[in-house]
């Protein structure tokens, strides 16, 4: 019995080749020495399993868990929304090799339906951030079909009004995912319900027979749940859109505020649609922008700019990015993030940053002052150095 041990610790001395390797293989291990071996032979056979588990105990260990994400100072984090990336992970890339600089933060979204990618992809995740990226994942209770883009009334689905979220007909997704991401470990900035404020999401306060209020008994009962799963890795963003839709004196975003303690960050989404619809005209940054980061900064959260970006439609876009960009950084100390929204839309919306040769210009020398951060987050690097015993050098 003695031999046979013995020679199982000898494997385990060859299998330390690789991290892991390792780890999966030990893992095994465990289940390969019978416990009654170890529990009944002679207390020299004792002590050699007890020994051999708890060298497995010290290598086999569970993630840590990630701090949130915090501001930097006299800095803003730059990140993108790139379609299809992480996905497609080239596409990241590409981005970061046509526009000059890599980025902190990499924005998506996820719906809850089925009929999209509505698991949280621990793999792919796990590729983002050794990377040095963290991931922002905008979290959305609906279903957009194959392209929500074409969904005649995307905001009446009765299945994802707000009360059913507070009745618990979604708990299962909820749970699946707040257990997710604690096994996960690292940081995550989730977004949820974002733009709620407006009439195109069936979380949307004034449609799908929805009430402003319900949207906080939401909020935290999703909030709840993944508090009483231990998902603390978890970066809360409340997002608005950047205009109340009906603007309407009771339509305050103030009625959509689920409160401090259930809140990390504030955030904006907001676009200059030029003349490309029939209701929208050419606006300057602070046009679209200064009224909701006024009320934004009442809140006394960090705000980041989740969405943004404009088309070539109705006026000058390199002007008006030159100028965005600007603003952000001399008028608005309260913002600590931005997101380029990098996607064509439609024909006549085409948010990319390089539309034209004038527009990606100026995009890369707005960008290229280091004020506009592509540091790892410190949440991520500290993860990182506790997990693998390394961190990212940037």
């Amino acid at each position: 019995m003695m031999e046979d041990i013995s020679k199982k610790t000898k494997k385990i001395k060859i299998i330390f080749l690789g991290r892991y390797i390792v780890y999966i293989l030990l893992a095994l291990l465990i289940l390969s020495i019978p416990l009654t071996i170890i529990l009944n032979g002679g207390d020299s056979n004792k002590r050699m399993g007890l020994n051999i588990i708890n060298e497995i105990r010290k290598k086999v260990k569970p993630r840590p868990i990630a701090k949130k994400v915090e501001p930097l100072e006299n800095m803003v984090y730059f990140g993108v929304y790139q379609e299809d990336a992480p996905f497609k992970i080239k596409d990241l890339d590409d981005f970061q090799k046509k526009s000059g600089k890599e980025v902190s933060i990499l924005m998506w979204y996820q719906p809850w339906s089925d009929s999209g990618r509505n698991i949280f992809d621990q793999k792919v995740v796990d590729f983002l951030i050794k990377k040095g990226v963290t991931p922002m994942i905008s979290w959305e209770p609906w279903d957009p079909g194959s392209d929500p883009k074409k969904l005649k009334n995307p905001a009446s689905q009765p299945k994802y009004r707000l009360k059913n979220i507070i009745n618990g007909n979604f708990d299962s997704i909820i749970k699946t995912w707040a257990r997710d991401i604690k096994s996960y470990g690292g940081p995550i900035m989730l977004r949820p319900l974002h733009e709620m404020n407006g009439t195109w999401y069936p979380w949307g306060g004034p449609v799908n027979s929805n009430q402003p209020e319900e949207f906080i008994e939401a909020w935290r009962h999703i909030y709840n749940i993944f508090k009483k799963e231990g998902a603390t890795n978890v970066t809360w963003v409340w997002s608005v859109n950047n205009q109340s839709v009906p603007a309407e004196k009771w339509h305050k975003i103030s009625i959509y505020y689920p409160g401090d303690e259930y809140v990390d960050w504030t955030s904006i989404s907001g676009f200059n649609w030029g003349t490309s619809s029939e209701w929208s005209k050419w606006k300057t940054f602070n046009e679209g922008y200064i009224d909701i980061i006024n009320e934004l900064s009442n809140i006394k959260k960090p705000i980041i700019i989740s969405e943004i970006s404009s088309v070539e439609n109705g006026g000058d876009k390199s002007k008006w990015i030159i100028e965005a960009f600007q603003n952000i950084k001399e008028k608005y100390p309260g913002i600590k993030g931005i997101i380029w929204y990098n996607r064509r839309d439609s024909k006549n919306q085409d948010w990319r940053f390089d539309t034209s040769t004038d527009s990606a210009i100026a995009f890369r020398q707005a960008i290229s002052d280091p004020y506009f951060s592509n540091q790892t987050t410190p949440a991520l690097k500290d993860f990182l150095r506790r997990w693998i015993g390394t961190s990212i050098k940037k």
